[in-house]
């Protein structure tokens, strides 16, 4: 509580008095100080409750505002008593003059008031502050709180909402208690050192045992939220926790507090809006238990929300909250864009660029001299509708993370039937990735479970407790146990009708006989699903399998004894599995990702893995590197080390951080030698004994840690090599294109060995990832530009690697000044992938008002500026791209790389042709094979430069068709083969 004072009097002519900024604030203790990756935070605690407000420091020294104040404060005063002094010397000057006699006597008797006035404020401040009077409104505050607590206790109906009250209660007075004995043992402790004395020691030691009694009661009377979680929801929970924290790190969290739609003449914004930044922190609200930090909203109306485990609590005061199941709260996550005219954070995306004043078609109005280019960025928008909180978070991927994570916690509670489930939308084009992947890993079951030799292996290998699996099911249920491997390493749950577990639960119908899965089936096969996934999990937990595991998968662990290639091309369809798994909400989270990188680590596995590492089903896969220390380490060791205390409750305290945390850094004091292990007793030791000893172990520590950092980076190097390009393979399953894939090839050899001899730390060339394809129309360059783009991907030089297509029309606009920005607009959209031109040479022209130089121009600057981000690949016929390299300097210097794309050979279209056929369930009779090899063979003969090549071959296909449905028309009796042939007459050929 607080009140300011602002008041202006005027004491005479000319001569006024300003009294402002006396504030009086009633407050309790508990400050910290919290180190993170983006500053040092305070933290305000009200005392006991767990209630804390926590605002960024940007100060270098914590107590930096104390002293600030402390200075502002005397400077004041200082002031002040200048400003008395010299109305004093007014006053008397004028009571000299008769005339003024009467505004010299007025201002002397304000000076003297004035005076009167500090004093009183000076004396109260003493007695305010004095020990006695300190202890005096603690423990009213304390009594005031209890009875506030004890009287919501009595009028409470919620369960839940009484006993947490209860819990304030009881926690709070044994806090109090623990902060008097507290208080007790250092004022002994001060007297030692003063003077040593044998009953003050064993006070001291009465005190201290006293102080462990009454920190073990209030850990046994606080409510546990963990106690009835099973280990699986205690790691998804701790998931979702470690996905807030990264919220904790947004540049900007803001809440919109009003929107008006823009009147301003040209503005390029709909609406003008106003907006507030509030802050999200972690903790625990009246002392309830956990192991988790917790995650903590706020809003502007000042109230605080805690997401617990089993429920969300909405509090005003620690007596004043509303306690929600869990369930209740949905979470939603959208993108929203907003047009930035102050500076960008940095963690946000700027997705387009646009002016303050604009035209209709979002170009730029040239009548406005003063027209500054804004920024649009993206944010990720959080909305939680039952508690009307609507967040703008700057970084939307930490936001739709947190969103993700915290609905697949939700949905654990939530008892989801097929009438009240949300609808799950699954593409079309999901699903035929999906599908493609299974079918794949479908057909390699369908080769392994009639394989005699892997079958007896099996039998030798593995063992059933229970010996209720049939030996022809024991493969199936090998590949399920893999399956389920993927999904919890990927923390993902099993619910056949989720999209999600759309490749297990295809999988699973396909290998127990169905033909096959539609995509207009998949809503039949979801709702279908109800208890088949139970049925699936309930079989591989009664099967009860076990057995001595080498590798992280069962069948990886039989193909590593029977065939090892298979093995190869089995962990690398269960990376594909898996990798389709984890995009099914359009987000890899940072678990996912983790794992997925490992597995495509293993995915390469060699001989050497067998004498270096083995990992076995139930170990955790091997870490990159070895566990950081806790930023606040070295804050804990020095606090451990002037108390000689070493018990996880004291670092919580202490240091305003959770208890899980702290039971981290507990455990690193303990493996660093600091403390020493629990004894009997519960209690640790403190190994150090003073501040030097421990400033020698900290920089022991640092350097031993960095030594086993390089260590292990290089013997995870040596182990694990980096795996083969996927899309390799792919360019590889393309017709003809021979000297093409020899290009690529090389090119890809050449830039892997050149990023081995920069990680052995010798000089590299320097590379150009710019290409120019030559060749005539239909030869593949889209088709292979895409594919270089991921193979750029799977080599690290791009982060997307995704291709941007486009021509003069997407790059050259009609008027003045609109080049540039339609240029730079395509190349943002490219960046972090390949920006493929196609016909470039159209760019230069003879016309004196073509705008294709200034293209080029922006181009070029963007492929210097942006040289990291950016692949650009220009494509064209051979002259005519020759004759466009050659007409500027800067094209040449940056395009050395050439690829021609040879014209197919008859050979090679009708392979084309054959390919089309089979890919959409058609086949070839023999009379209309021999007439499509003899006209294609006449067509290569005769054709000019504009031969259209497989896009020829694509257009005739589909004219084949549609004579064939012609064909058919007039038929009634169609079966699958009269649907499925190509005849003789089908194939029409033109003169």
């Amino acid at each position: 509580m607080s009140w300011l004072l602002k008041k202006r009097i005027k004491i005479a002519p000319g001569l006024r008095l300003n009294i402002s900024d006396i504030t009086s604030t009633l407050g309790t203790r508990a400050t910290s100080v919290n180190h993170r990756s983006k500053g040092v935070y305070l933290s305000s605690d009200m005392i006991g409750t767990g209630v804390y407000k926590r605002q960024k420091n940007n100060s270098n020294s914590p107590h930096s505002n104390s002293t600030k104040d402390k200075r502002n404060a005397s400077g004041c005063l200082l002031m002040s008593l200048i400003a008395f002094l010299f109305m004093t010397f007014i006053g008397i000057l004028l009571v000299r003059n008769d005339e003024m006699k009467g505004w010299g006597t007025f201002i002397l008797f304000c000076s003297a008031i004035c005076v009167l006035i500090l004093l009183i404020a000076y004396i109260n401040s003493l007695v305010s502050n004095s020990p006695l009077m300190k202890s005096k409104k603690k423990q009213q505050l304390f009594n005031q709180q209890i009875d506030t607590a004890k009287k919501t206790y009595s009028q409470a109906s919620n369960q839940i909402q009484k006993d947490i009250l209860q819990n304030f209660i009881s926690c709070y007075q044994l806090n109090n208690r623990a902060s008097e004995t507290e208080a007790i043992i250092d004022s002994l402790k001060k007297k030692l050192e003063r003077k040593p004395s044998e009953e003050l020691e064993n006070q001291l030691k009465i005190h201290e045992m006293k102080l462990a009694e009454i920190e073990t009661e209030l850990k046994e009377v606080q409510i546990d939220v963990d106690k009835d979680l099973t280990d699986d929801e205690k790691r998804q929970y701790s998931i979702l926790c470690e996905s807030f924290e990264k919220l904790l790190d947004s540049h900007k969290t803001w809440i919109i507090t009003s929107s008006i739609k823009n009147t301003e003449l040209k503005s390029s914004a709909a609406y003008s809006i106003e907006r507030k930044e509030v802050k999200f922190d972690i903790g625990v609200f009246n002392f309830i238990k956990s192991s988790f930090d917790i995650p903590i909203l706020r809003d502007l109306n000042d109230y605080t929300y805690y997401i617990y485990p089993r429920y969300v609590i909405r509090v005003l005061s620690f007596a004043n909250f509303e306690v929600f199941p869990i369930d209740s709260i949905t979470v939603k996550y959208s993108t929203q864009r907003f047009i930035e005219d102050d500076s960008v954070p940095n963690d946000t995306l700027i997705v387009n660029y646009t002016y303050k004043y604009v035209n209709k078609d979002g170009s730029p109005d040239k009548r406005f001299s003063y027209n500054p280019r804004l920024s649009v960025v993206e944010y990720g928008k959080i909305e939680i509708d039952k508690l009307k909180l609507t967040y703008q978070i700057s970084n939307k991927q930490s936001a739709q993370e947190f969103v993700s994570n915290y609905n697949n916690w939700r949905n654990k509670f939530k008892n989801i039937s097929p009438q009240n489930k949300e609808q799950v939308h699954i593409s079309e084009e999901y699903f035929n990735q999906v599908n493609e992947v299974t079918e794949k890993l479908l057909s390699f079951y369908n080769d392994l479970k009639n394989d005699d030799d892997l079958l007896n292996l099996l039998k030798k290998h593995l063992h059933q407790k229970n010996g209720i699996v049939k030996d022809t099911d024991l493969v199936y249920l090998l590949f399920c146990v893999d399956i389920k491997t993927c999904y919890d390493n990927l923390q993902i749950p099993i619910d056949f009708r989720t999209k999600e577990s759309l490749g297990f639960n295809i999988f699973s119908k396909r290998a127990l006989g169905l033909s096959e899965v539609k995509y207009f089936q998949v809503e039949t096969l979801m709702d279908l699903s109800k208890d088949n996934h139970n049925t699936v999990l309930n079989m591989i937990n009664a099967a009860n399998l076990q057995g001595e595991v080498s590798y992280i998968f069962l069948i990886a662990d039989l193909l590593y004894i029977t065939d090892r290639q298979k093995m190869k091309q089995y962990m690398v369809l269960m990376y594909r599995f898996a990798s389709i798994v984890a995009k099914a909400d359009g987000n890899i989270s940072e678990v996912e990702q983790k794992w997925l990188s490992k597995l495509l680590k293993l995915s390469d596995i060699n001989d050497d893995l067998q004498t270096t590492e083995k990992f076995s089903e139930n170990d955790n896969m091997p870490t990159l590197y070895p566990t950081e220390l806790d930023p606040l380490f070295e804050n804990a060791a020095q606090l451990v080390v002037s108390l000689q205390q070493g018990s996880s409750s004291l670092i919580q305290r202490k240091l305003s951080i959770g208890y899980n945390r702290a039971g981290r850094i507990v455990d690193q004091l303990e493996i660093h030698n600091i403390i020493s292990p629990p004894n009997n007793a519960g209690r640790r030791d403190v190994l150090i004994c003073c501040e030097k000893d421990l400033e020698i172990a900290l920089k022991r520590i640092k350097s031993k840690h960095n030594e086993k950092v390089k260590s292990i980076t290089e013997r995870f190097d040596r182990i694990y090599p980096s795996l083969k390009s996927t899309s390799q393979e792919e360019l590889d399953t393309l017709i003809g294109l021979t000297s093409v894939k020899e290009e690529i090839k090389t090119l890809s050899n050449f830039i892997k060995i050149q990023q081995q001899r920069e990680a052995k730390g010798l000089k590299t060339s320097q590379l150009s990832y710019h290409c120019v394809f030559t060749g005539n129309p239909g030869t593949g360059k889209t088709t292979v530009a895409r594919i270089i783009a991921e193979i750029y991907k799977e080599l690290g030089i791009l982060k997307k690697g995704h291709l941007i297509e486009t021509d003069r029309s997407g790059l050259v606009a009609e008027y003045v000044g609109q080049t540039a920005v339609k240029t730079n607009k395509i190349i943002d959209s490219a960046l972090d992938g390949v920006l493929f031109i196609d016909e470039a040479y159209s760019l230069v022209s003879k016309s004196e008002n073509d705008y294709g130089k200034e293209a080029i121009a922006t181009l070029l600057k963007r492929m210097e500026d942006d040289r990291n981000r950016l692949v650009v690949i220009l494509a064209g016929y051979t002259k005519e791209m020759k004759v466009f390299i050659n007409s500027n300097s800067g094209l040449q210097s940056r395009f050395n790389r050439y690829i021609e794309f040879p014209d197919y050979s008859a050979e090679e279209l009708y392979g084309i042709f054959e390919l089309k056929t089979k890919k959409f369930d058609y086949t070839i009779s023999e009379t209309a094979e021999n007439k499509l090899k003899n006209y294609f063979n006449n067509l290569v003969d005769k054709k000019d430069k504009n031969f259209g090549n497989a896009r020829f071959v694509r257009n005739f296909f589909e004219k084949t068709l549609e004579q064939q449905a012609n064909r058919l028309a007039s038929e009634s009796n169609l079966t699958v083969q009269k649907l499925t042939e190509i005849k003789v007459e089908d194939v029409t050929i033109e003169d």
